[in-house]
């Protein structure tokens, strides 16, 4: 590996001290002014002439307060950065470890004397600066799990798999498209923007819910529950649990249950939205909105329901949980617009189809902004 010797620039610093070094009576020594000299050789290895170029430029050097910092512009493809010095030029270059390198400075204290500095760039190896480029460029970018994934198969045959997108086989999650058999598991984050909470079912029908927890904090589960017979073990009690006339009939059931004896079954004769309209608890002490909650709950569809026609949600629609996947929603054609630029994001960055995803977002993109129908040719 060669090294070679870009470019050198020399100065003399000080503190913000107003005694010239150079008066009379007042020679130029370290301690007394705490000056010091400082050559920067700026040196790069490289393992291919490709790689090199113009030399790191100095954007400042100083030394102020107790410490000297030397600053440079980034250097391409740059994959770690030293800094060498030498009490004079007849001695070999050291590593200056008294100091520490954070992002394109080097800082330490001003406490040695006179010195010659140089920087060090040690480039990318070509593989990685390759498997950047190709994801940068094929890819939303190179993610973590990706990073690692390229790395075992490298570029070369990264970009094999993406010319072939129809051979690459993938179950993502997010396109997982809940069915309504057996109970289902619910969590939702956000802010406590009341202390109401309703339950309701969104169309006439029954099923049975279970386990509601509502704790503060983003884990679910993790902490006290601020709901009160949630797991429904005990009969429905007006300090407990409020019933609506649209959800009369609901009551806690031992036909069926995730966990415990019992649990809440709900049946509706008419679409819940509201207070007016749900079984509803109002929780005490108040939730503050300036607090994140995370609820969570287990939903089993009956007859005439479909997973995702249950809410469990704060009055002001701070935490909203509703059944089923964005794939989910999807299907059943009550996505909002939300959920779908979620779901195309989402898509987009876990998809192992990432050239395909990359055309396919710039295509849809291109007739947003054209306001080109969908059935047009391009």
């Amino acid at each position: 590996m060669k090294l070679f010797v870009l470019g050198m620039q020399c100065a003399i610093f000080r503190p913000s001290c107003r005694q010239s070094v150079n008066q009379p009576g007042n020679p130029m020594t370290a301690p007394r002014s705490f000056a010091f000299l400082l050559a920067l050789c700026l040196c790069a290895a490289f393992q291919s002439p490709a790689l090199s170029g113009d030399p790191p430029a100095l954007g400042s050097i100083t030394a102020t307060n107790g410490q000297k910092v030397i600053n440079w512009t980034p250097y391409p493809a740059a994959f770690q950065y030293k800094i060498f010095r030498a009490n004079d030029l007849s001695q070999p270059f050291i590593e200056d470890t008294s100091g520490s390198v954070a992002g394109f400075n080097w800082a330490s204290p001003l406490t040695d004397p006179l010195g010659f500095y140089q920087l060090r760039v040690t480039p990318m190896d070509t593989n990685a600066l390759l498997t950047a480029n190709v994801l940068n460029r094929l890819a939303y970018g190179p993610t973590p799990d990706e990073l690692e994934r390229v790395r075992a198969i490298g570029p070369d045959n990264y970009i094999q798999e993406q010319l072939a997108p129809e051979l690459i086989t993938e179950n993502l999650s997010i396109d997982v498209v809940n069915t309504n058999s057996g109970w289902q598991y619910v969590t939702a984050t956000g802010n406590g923007s009341s202390s109401i909470l309703y339950v309701y079912l969104t169309k006439a029908g029954e099923g049975y819910i279970d386990d509601i927890v509502l704790v503060r904090g983003t884990v679910p589960e993790a902490g006290i529950n601020l709901v009160r017979n949630g797991g429904f073990e005990v009969p429905l009690a007006t300090n407990d649990w409020t019933v609506s006339s649209n959800h009369f009939g609901s009551d806690v059931s031992t036909a069926q249950q995730h966990s415990g004896n019992s649990s809440l079954h709900i049946t509706a004769s008419s679409a819940g939205s509201t207070q007016g309209s749900s079984i509803w608890q109002t929780i005490s002490p108040a939730l503050s909105s300036a607090q994140t909650y995370t609820l969570s709950y287990w939903f089993l569809p009956g007859s005439n329901i479909t997973s995702g026609d249950v809410t469990v949600r704060l009055s002001g629609s701070g935490i909203v949980g509703t059944p089923g996947t964005l794939a989910t929603h999807l299907v059943q054609g009550r996505a909002s617009m939300d959920e779908l630029r979620a779901w195309h994001v989402q898509h987009g960055v876990q998809s192992r189809r990432q050239l395909l995803e990359v055309l396919d977002q710039r295509h849809l993109l291109r007739r947003r902004n054209h306001h080109w129908p969908v059935g047009d040719p391009d």
